[in-house]
């Protein structure tokens, strides 16, 4: 498998796969990575993170081994082992922040991700299509989480809401190992 033929499924799969082992204790020196598509220096980074722990050559590429190794230790991290609680910090600063319609950039591609996650137990909006923009689709979204979460209904996430759907993901990702 070469890292310039790959298309960005599989690169998500790849790094998909290299987030999740990042939580558990048994892989913490892989460095948790954001779930793009790119194939950028933080994926290489992991990858080869990665490639250290299972004694495998450290090219940052991922090749035939590198994949199998890592798809088989994913599986086996999915059925038999206990993750440590994936945390994401909400920005401290400035004071009393809030994510609202019209912001971009990764945290509103996370919090699309993390709605997508909880979606799979939920009925309450349509899936997500991945990108940076915080447009009114999300933030009705975010009304209906407030709403279950008996919150004010601001369409915005501030951090009582980020709290809040993060901790739903984290029990959602928890019980998926139980």
């Amino acid at each position: 498998m070469n890292n310039n033929s790959m298309n960005s499924q599989s690169i998500l799969n790849i790094q998909k796969y290299l987030r999740t082992l990042s939580f558990f204790d048994k892989y913490k020196d892989i460095p948790p990575i954001a779930v793009d598509g790119v194939y950028g220096q933080e994926t290489r980074n992991a990858v080869i993170a990665y490639q250290k722990l299972k004694n495998i050559s450290q090219s940052g590429k991922v090749d035939r081994q590198t994949f199998n190794t890592l798809y088989k230790d994913y599986l086996s991290v999915l059925n038999y082992e206990k993750a440590r609680t994936p945390y994401f910090n909400f920005p401290r600063y400035p004071r009393n922040f809030e994510f609202r319609e019209g912001y971009r950039g990764f945290y509103i591609y996370l919090i699309k991700y993390l709605l997508n996650e909880l979606q799979k137990n939920r009925d309450t909006y349509n899936e997500f299509e991945l990108n940076d923009d915080y447009d009114e689709e999300l933030s009705q979204a975010i009304r209906e989480i407030q709403k279950t979460y008996l919150l004010p209904e601001t369409g915005n996430v501030d951090a009582l809401t980020w709290n809040s759907i993060i901790s739903e993901y984290n029990q959602n990702q928890l019980n998926l190992l139980e």
